[in-house]
């Protein structure tokens, strides 16, 4: 868990976060057993108020861009805390076909 480690602390580090899911998916692709290469993360924070999807993604890039060569896959779900209440639910995302 040395990458989804990472990725918490920047996250936390770089934003006002009230909840922050992270799931390792890489079991689901073609990847050694162990693998920590494909993640889905739900961020839920108020500085996403009044802006975008592409600029609230713009933001958690930023925040992990140290990573991104240690990262091949990263789904992200950037909502407010009003918009988690509608909907708290974290995406799915699909098995590799390979």
């Amino acid at each position: 868990m040395i990458v989804q480690n990472k990725i918490n602390k920047l996250l936390r580090d770089n934003l006002n976060i009230s909840e922050l899911n992270i799931r390792n998916e890489s079991y689901k692709h073609n990847v050694p057993s162990n693998s920590e290469s494909h993640f889905n993360v739900q961020i839920v924070s108020d500085d996403f108020q009044n802006l975008s999807q592409i600029q609230r993604h713009k933001i958690v890039y930023k925040a992990i861009e140290s990573l991104l060569t240690e990262i091949h896959a990263f789904s992200i779900t950037a909502i407010t805390t009003t918009e988690f209440k509608k909907n708290p639910s974290l995406r799915d995302t699909p098995d590799c076909e390979n």
